[in-house]
């Protein structure tokens, strides 16, 4: 009888904190995507620090690494997408005969 009771103590606190959670989710504010033009204006701000900013993240996390990894494998004539301050140029070796990286951000890019 004593295990019944906590049983269910047990299951209404589960569905309590479910329902909770539920109602949390389906009513809470979700913000507007910023939109490309917003994007490229936080992009042009941070550029001036966005890699001394970032290093030690990308370093202590593995992406430093993983790029390093994945760039190994670039051959031939190569485009980037999307590649920011140029953070994976020194990790393209002899067998990139030519590369090009583009971004929306004008401001990364130099």
């Amino acid at each position: 009888m004593l295990l019944s009771r906590h049983l269910k103590i047990a299951g209404g606190v589960a569905t309590y904190g479910l329902g909770t959670y539920a109602a949390y989710e389906y009513f809470r504010p979700v913000p507007p995507l910023p939109s490309c033009k917003d994007r490229c204006c936080t992009f042009n701000k941070l550029a001036p620090v966005y890699d001394k900013e970032i290093e030690q993240d990308e370093s202590t996390s593995g992406i430093v690494e993983m790029r390093r990894e994945m760039v190994a494998h670039a051959r031939g004539d190569v485009l980037e997408v999307a590649g920011g301050t140029g953070r994976n140029i020194s990790f393209y070796g002899q067998a990139v005969k030519s590369l090009l990286i583009t971004d929306y951000s004008e401001s990364m890019l130099q």
